[in-house]
């Protein structure tokens, strides 16, 4: 306040300046400020807060993936099962790409898509994509059989239908084997 004083004297201006925005903010000052914002404004900042928590639980869920696998390959290596570290592999493929599209499916339910539509589009080209690759899922499922059971192993002599051989290399889709001719013949897993 500036003025004079009884005696006469002129008073010295007092300015008083308040901390820093960030500093004095409170939860209770955030209400306040968030009051004060027009409809759009907050509901642009409510989906936007949404927005970002679906995309930190996706990324905290990938990081969980990778850790989870890191150590299950980790044993997988010191108990002496490669074989299963390759299926390991996908299935860390797999839940990714599961958590990623539940992380989108969900921020575009917050951007004001109808998302069930969408999945149910997904289960219908679900169907149809088993359907298609009937025997490419039978032999994927062999392979997770072959490498988790482990009834033939690499080295292993065996008998498959009409042949017989050495396993060379068991992947996920086909076993390659060693004829007794020494030619490589792959067979399915689903066959084995």
């Amino acid at each position: 306040a500036s003025g004079v004083d009884h005696d006469g004297s002129a008073q010295a201006q007092v300015v008083r300046r308040e901390p820093g925005f960030l500093v004095n903010f409170t939860p209770g000052r955030a209400q306040d400020v968030f009051a004060d914002l027009d409809v759009p404004a907050q509901a642009f900042l409510v989906s936007g807060t949404r927005g970002l928590t679906i995309l930190l639980v996706t990324w905290v869920f990938l990081r969980l993936v990778d850790i989870l696998t890191s150590a299950a390959r980790e044993r997988m290596v010191r108990e002496e099962r490669r074989a299963a570290v390759s299926m390991l592999d996908l299935g860390c493929r797999v839940a990714k790409v599961l958590i990623v599209a539940l992380g989108l499916l969900g921020l575009l339910q917050n951007l004001g898509f109808n998302v069930s539509g969408i999945v149910a589009g997904l289960g219908l080209g679900g169907v149809a994509l088993a359907f298609a690759a009937q025997k490419t899922v039978e032999n994927l499922f062999g392979g997770v059989s072959l490498s988790l059971d482990q009834p033939i192993r690499v080295g292993d002599f065996c008998r498959y239908g009409s042949g017989m051989g050495t396993v060379e290399d068991v992947g996920l889709r086909s076993t390659r084997i060693r004829t007794l001719e020494r030619t490589v013949v792959s067979v399915p897993n689903g066959q084995l």
